[in-house]
């Protein structure tokens, strides 16, 4: 059985060789397997004495670049194994406060929770001397700072260019900053949006006819970003169909606002109770990001962590998945517990589980649910194939889904090109998945009647209706097949006739 430890940067080991087993057992270090000499490692490294006799060892600083590294018997193969390089970890008492900085070896995930863990004792409070009884903190990284770039028909101020509503901008402009890190859903024909920031703060644009920007107040519409409160804890947010928004923080709260029309913002008020600031909904288990939750016709899907999906809203066409027809002001159950990603379009809802298969319900007249027929189901329907980690997305009525070997998957109402295989018309309605010519995409968006992805190279393609230049061309041409949108380092794209996308710098 090998012997496998984990050294840390900065740290001194000393391996002692004095006991008798170790004669003629020179330990050694190197960079690969079973090494035989010529890649030793001696950085940081000495030695001492001959190995079996008193005062004999092997002693390693750890350098803080040091590989992993292997050790071996100078004389006979086969002997040995490998040691692990921890996290580099520093203490600095001459500092004001004296701190502790961790460098990891790899690269952390963005939107991942990592756990420090430490010794009872290890910190005192400040003056009482008292110590600290939990044994690990727990947080979560954020992703990289990007730009935000908008186009399209400014509907409300939803460009959030300061610019006067209605104007059409063809081609990506971008929105002032360089801190934005997340984009959501968005609101019906694109009218208000709402996302995060960098340092935790939720910010809206656009209208504001119901209170949907969270400003403790209705009907003042506006043309730029402005703050939602003062937290600082929001960690993924967007705007839903007509007029509601939603967010969740990061102790997995969830809040709703907006217009409550046949029970939207799920808070078990009546109809007509608009919301101008957010209002929790019970709960703190709601997952965050984007394909945690979705907004479509008056109604709402969401993900708890513990891969529960919930809904509500209005019921018709059967799109809270309930068997039903019926319209539910609380959040109810869809069953199974293995719901991984959620999204929609118009009044047809889908969502991936963990064991790969993806599911629809809902309104199907354009075979947006992907069953090779326009019957609308009431309880969720499996899609033929396998869509294990699959990326989810589209438009007004059309649904587009990336699998992890980079192909692009559309369906449903393709009259202006939407499905993107070249085909208009009453021709382009697709109710079976239809595949996207390339094998290199990585993320897709969509608005009203337009669809757009975005490449593994980071450039950005858009195709369908151009009425208001969604599709970033710097024309109003439609095109059926995609397009090339100019720039590259796109990183995510959704919107609804205002369109947005961010870019990284």
């Amino acid at each position: 059985l090998s012997y496998n430890p984990v050294l840390y940067p900065g740290s001194i080991y000393t391996f002692d060789q004095s006991a008798a087993s170790n004669s003629s057992h020179p330990l050694r270090f190197a960079t690969a397997a079973d090494a035989a000499g010529s890649t030793e490692y001696t950085t940081g490294v000495e030695t001492n004495g001959t190995p079996g006799n008193s005062g004999a060892y092997t002693r390693i600083t750890v350098a803080a670049d040091a590989p992993t590294l292997y050790y071996y018997c100078t004389n006979h193969s086969g002997m040995g194994s490998f040691v692990t390089i921890g996290a580099n970890v520093q203490f600095n008492n001459d500092a004001n406060p004296p701190n502790i900085t961790i460098t990891p070896k790899n690269d952390l995930s963005v939107n991942t929770q990592y756990a420090i863990n430490y010794p009872p004792g290890a910190f005192t409070q400040t003056g009482s001397g008292g110590s600290f009884v939990g044994t690990a903190y727990t947080f979560g990284t954020r992703g990289p700072t990007y730009q935000m770039w908008a186009w399209g028909r400014n509907y409300m101020g939803a460009l959030g260019l300061n610019q006067a509503h209605d104007l059409q901008i063809s081609s990506p402009t971008q929105i002032p900053g360089l801190k934005w890190i997340e984009i959501s859903s968005t609101g019906r024909a694109g009218a208000s949006f709402n996302l995060i920031k960098n340092d935790g703060t939720l910010w809206g644009w656009g209208s504001n006819e119901f209170g949907e920007l969270g400003q403790n107040s209705a009907g003042d519409d506006r043309s730029s970003p402005v703050q939602v409160g003062s937290d600082t804890t929001w960690s993924s947010g967007g705007s839903g169909q007509y007029n509601t928004s939603h967010a969740v923080k990061t102790d997995g709260t969830l809040w709703m606002w907006g217009r409550n029309l046949y029970g939207q913002l799920g808070l078990n008020a009546p109809d007509n109770s608009h919301q101008s600031s957010p209002t929790q909904i019970p709960g703190t288990t709601w997952s965050s990001g984007h394909t945690k939750g979705n907004t479509v016709y008056l109604a709402r899907q969401h993900i708890k962590t513990d891969g529960t999906l919930w809904v509500w809203g209005h019921g018709t066409h059967g799109k809270l998945a309930q068997n039903n027809l019926t319209t539910y002001s609380s959040p109810i159950q869809i069953p199974g517990t293995n719901w991984s990603v959620v999204s929609g379009c118009y009044q047809a809802m889908l969502a991936t589980k963990t064991d790969g298969t993806l599911w629809s319900w809902g309104y199907n007249d354009y075979g947006g649910l992907g069953q090779n027929n326009t019957i609308k189901y009431s309880s969720p329907v499996q899609i033929p194939g396998s869509w294990s980690g699959s990326k989810l997305g589209g438009c007004g009525q059309t649904v587009g889904a990336i699998k992890t070997d980079g192909t692009l998957w559309t369906w449903g109402w393709g009259y202006y090109g939407e499905i993107g295989n070249g085909t208009s018309g009453n021709d382009g309605h697709r109710s079976s998945p239809t595949q996207v010519p390339g094998t290199t995409w990585s993320e897709i968006g969509g608005g009203e009647k337009e669809m757009r992805a975005i490449k593994t190279d980071g450039t950005m393609w858009s195709w369908g209706s151009n009425t208001y230049g969604g599709l970033g061309q710097n024309n109003k041409t439609n095109y059926s097949s995609p397009k090339q949108i100019p720039g590259t380092n796109w990183s995510s794209t959704r919107g609804n006739l205002v369109n947005l996308a961010l870019k990284q710098v």
